[in-house]
């Protein structure tokens, strides 16, 4: 089975205030969906925004969208620039090789807690399926292809509130 490779992305202008999401993922050329600008891959994706928020609630309302919308039963590579969201979903000593899920108690006093929990109880739906994943930092605004497209798609969710 060949992985999924996902990128997340928030943006917040100003922060706090309007704010969007978005997630893009590229699956292999087997799979009936769009065909990518590169014609390599297939992409597909979502994005929205939401009017009073901050761009750590974004960054994390896009791994929560994506999860919840993500087919069970599948590996998925999951590139995130915001260590904000890395620090509470995986060992984030094991980035540069790709870190698991670990599981980490979310205490309700801490930001963002309810999005966190969610993100805790998608992957425990998605874990229970078979579902694997791996995570990764990759540097915002670095040229990445991937990243640069969820940007442009949070960005695209924010604007798109008028």
């Amino acid at each position: 089975m060949a992985a999924t490779v996902v990128y997340t992305d928030g943006s917040c202008s100003p922060n706090p205030g309007k704010g969007g999401w978005a997630w893009v993922a590229y699956v292999d050329i087997s799979t009936n969906l769009k065909l990518s600008k590169d014609g390599v891959a297939l992409e597909y994706s979502d994005y929205g925004g939401k009017l009073h928020t901050t761009n750590n609630a974004m960054e994390a309302t896009a791994l929560l969208r994506f999860l919840q919308d993500a087919p069970t039963g599948k590996e998925y590579l999951i590139h995130i620039d915001s260590m904000y969201v890395l620090r509470w979903v995986c060992d984030t000593k094991q980035l540069p090789k790709g870190a698991p899920y670990l599981s980490k108690s979310v205490p309700n006093s801490a930001p963002n807690a309810k999005t966190f929990q969610l993100i805790h109880r998608e992957h425990e739906r998605h874990t229970a399926a078979g579902t694997t994943f791996l995570y990764f930092h990759v540097k915002g605004h670095s040229g990445d292809r991937g990243n640069s497209r969820a940007d442009e798609l949070a960005n695209k969710g924010r604007f798109e509130l008028g």
